[in-house]
């Protein structure tokens, strides 16, 4: 299971993973468009990242810098939310 799932509607959660962390891997239902606020979180300060219909994609974290995604592109989808994703305590803790 990937560690942050987009549902079919662009509908996710937040989430914190412990400081270290060598990669966060997403999983969308639907395809969509990933945007992050923060790039230079992960390896190559991808701007974005773009999902076919269940696919899962993993992105290695360069490092502990806090950053939000957007999710876009979903049917059906009247706004976009904004969702966090934290390094924290060293066990991490999904909220």
């Amino acid at each position: 299971m990937a560690d942050i799932q987009i549902n079919a509607t662009c509908g996710s959660n937040s989430k914190q993973f412990p400081k270290g962390t060598s990669s966060i891997s997403f999983h969308a239902a639907k395809a969509c468009t990933l945007t992050f606020s923060v790039p230079n979180c992960f390896a190559g300060n991808p701007a974005s990242l773009p999902l076919a219909a269940q696919e899962t994609k993993a992105l290695t974290v360069a490092t502990d810098t806090a950053t939000t995604f957007v999710p876009s592109g979903c049917p059906n989808k009247a706004s976009e939310d904004t969702y966090d994703i934290t390094f924290g305590s060293p066990e991490g803790q999904s909220y």
